[in-house]
């Protein structure tokens, strides 16, 4: 792990940047965010202490889905991908949840933008996904299922 420091403000991830580093928030809050095809800002998160993000470009191999700005001070943890691909490969039960973790992030994302402006809020988001599964991850093939 490699550790910084970030001011309110700051961008920590872009989106579409071609990145797969993971990160652990260890101090501080940041702002999860995308812009839509059609130009608009939809806010998809407040993220705290101890939480994770990056862990989808990471798992997909892919492009960030969002940015992230931070919106206090805070102190940032960030392992490379390949490194982490390199733990995960050796140890089957961090492979597993780090997996886990990715999908209900999919599925709480993919909840969220359905029911915005509906008066749903992420947490009530997050508690819906942590009682079913929306989609999963093929970690073999890098695919993702819908559950319906």
């Amino acid at each position: 792990f490699t550790d910084s420091t970030f001011q309110r403000g700051d961008v920590l991830v872009k989106q579409n940047e071609s990145d797969d580093s993971v990160h652990v928030l260890a101090r501080g809050t940041v702002s999860v965010s995308l812009c839509t095809k059609t130009g608009e800002h939809a806010e998809l998160d407040e993220l705290g202490m101890g939480s994770v993000f990056g862990e989808i470009a990471w798992a997909l191999q892919s492009n960030r889905g969002a940015s992230i700005v931070a919106s206090s001070p805070g102190l940032l943890f960030t392992i490379s991908g390949a490194k982490l691909r390199e733990i995960a490969e050796s140890n089957n039960q961090l492979q597993s949840r780090l997996w886990d973790t990715c999908g209900r992030r999919l599925s709480e994302n993919i909840l969220s933008i359905y029911v915005e402006n509906r008066g749903v809020s992420r947490r009530q988001v997050r508690d819906l996904v942590q009682d079913m599964n929306i989609c999963t991850i093929d970690p073999a093939n890098k695919t993702i299922f819908f559950n319906t």
